[in-house]
C-alpha cells in the first residue's frame, strides 16, 4: 500500500509481541549527553548490534525570549561484514524534538504516530525500498 491514501491509527496502543528479549548493556563507548548500549549475547564485537540515546534540553534564549526545543536522539546500529569483508554499519535513527510548550499527550502523539511509520502496511515499501508512491 503507498503512503498517499495511507492510514494512521491516532490513539492506538502500541506493543510488540512474540520474538526473544534481548538485555542491552552499557558498552564502554562515550557518548555525549547519552549512553551507548549493545546486545552481548551476540559474541562477534565486530557484528554487535547497539543503541546510542542522547539528549539536549530544551533551553531559553534571554535575549530573545524564546525557548529552544528539547531534541533526543537514538541510534540502532546493525553491523554488517559483507562479502567483502568490508563492515558496513547500517542505522536507524530516531529523533525527537518537541517544544517545551508542548502537553505530554501531544509528545507521546508523535511518537506512537512514528512508531506506525515503521510497522505501518501503508510505509513496507518505502521502509523496505524507499518507494513512496
Amino acid at each position: 500500500m503507498p503512503i498517499v491514501n495511507g492510514t494512521i491509527l491516532d490513539g492506538a496502543t502500541i506493543s510488540a509481541t512474540g520474538g526473544t528479549s534481548k538485555t542491552l548493556s552499557l558498552d564502554g563507548t562515550l557518548v555525549s549527553n547519552g549512553v551507548r548500549v549493545s546486545d552481548f549475547s551476540v559474541t562477534d564485537a565486530r557484528v554487535r548490534p547497539s543503541v546510542s540515546a542522547k539528549n539536549r534540553p530544551a533551553s531559553y534564549d534571554r535575549n530573545t525570549g524564546v525557548w529552544k526545543k528539547r531534541k533526543s536522539e537514538c541510534v540502532l546500529t546493525f553491523p554488517k561484514v559483507l562479502a567483502s569483508g568490508v563492515i558496513e554499519y547500517p542505522n536507524v535513527r530516531i529523533i525527537v524534538e518537541d517544544h517545551p510548550e508542548m502537553s505530554a499527550a501531544e509528545t507521546t502523539k508523535m511518537a506512537l504516530w512514528s512508531a506506525q511509520v515503521i510497522f505501518n502496511a501503508s510505509f513496507a515499501d518505502f521502509i523496505a525500498k524507499g518507494v513512496t508512491a
